[in-house]
């Protein structure tokens, strides 16, 4: 078996060397070449989005709902026994008194445990309410999906409907769904009173944002383009999509924004990194604010 697993990569070697000799391409060009096929292949797919700017904000706003993207930061640092990333704790910290809602768009937690979500609660100000769109590291292992039933954030089935300021925030669980909207979540979008819809989730819900995801777990193969997902949706509303699995690693942006039409698509996530940000839904606006 050894002799001919050697046959066979000595006989596929000096193929290449006949390749390259052949058409006079160096190994090194054959790999950048690679290399910038792959970059177009992403730059074609992202370029039938529009770019987009999210307004960044030097004050937290009073009653604000606040939405936090891979929480628990730099997956390269944590730990078994980490809590929430610091840039998290401290925004917590200085700012939960003040705000009326912290919606966590999934991996809270590196290593979810009981105490851990016990702690989430009693960390923040009584009087602010704490919603988990979880991802994948508090739900796809079924231990952790476990852990996350058995807290008080589960009480609630996905995906549910709260008004807020004037919009319709819809929030889901993209990780049961295998990172497609579910038939519910279009139905309760579609017939909401609100004409403007905010959709919170751990997933980017079209192929087409699946190059700029922290992790690819758990994606169905099948994921719709974004033409068609906005053909699930009503063409009179206006959706802002966002999603909590970017930014986890420092070469990553902070913030994405992209746009299709009616949709506006948001990617935001932390790594304990230089500008950090999460973001605030205020006076029918989505703001950036730098941790």
């Amino acid at each position: 078996m050894r002799l001919v697993s050697a046959v066979f990569f000595f006989s596929c070697l000096i193929i290449c060397f006949l390749i390259v000799g052949f058409y006079k391409i160096s190994p090194i060009k054959l790999l950048s070449d690679a290399k910038e096929l792959l970059i177009e292949k992403k730059n074609v797919a992202l370029n039938v989005l529009q770019a987009c700017e999210v307004e960044i904000t030097s004050e937290v706003f009073r009653g604000s709902q606040v939405f936090i993207g891979h929480a628990y930061g730099d997956p390269n640092t944590a730990k078994l026994s980490d809590f929430i990333s610091l840039n998290a704790e401290k925004f917590m910290h200085n700012y939960s008194s003040l705000v009326s809602r912290i919606v966590f768009t999934g991996d809270v937690f590196s290593v979810p445990s009981h105490d851990k979500w016990k702690r989430l609660r009693s960390f923040a100000s009584d009087n602010v309410d704490i919603i988990i769109s979880p991802g994948n590291h508090d739900f796809l292992r079924p231990d952790s999906r476990d852990v996350f039933k058995q807290s008080e954030f589960a009480s609630r089935s996905y995906p549910f409907e709260i008004e807020v300021d004037g919009a319709s925030l819809i929030i889901e669980n993209s990780i049961e769904t295998y990172w497609k909207p579910s038939a519910q979540a279009i139905n309760i979008a579609n017939s909401a009173k609100h004409d403007l819809i905010i959709i919170a989730r751990h997933n980017a819900p079209i192929k087409e944002l699946s190059e700029l995801v922290n992790s690819k777990n758990g994606m169905a193969e099948d994921l719709k383009t974004v033409e068609e997902l906005s053909n699930d949706f009503d063409n009179h509303k206006s959706y802002i999509w966002i999603i909590g699995d970017s930014g986890a690693f420092a070469h990553m942006p902070r913030i994405s924004c992209l746009t299709y039409k009616n949709h506006k698509f948001i990617m935001n996530g932390l790594g304990q990194t230089n500008g950090d940000s999460v973001l605030l839904y205020y006076d029918k606006n989505i703001f950036e604010y730098k941790l």
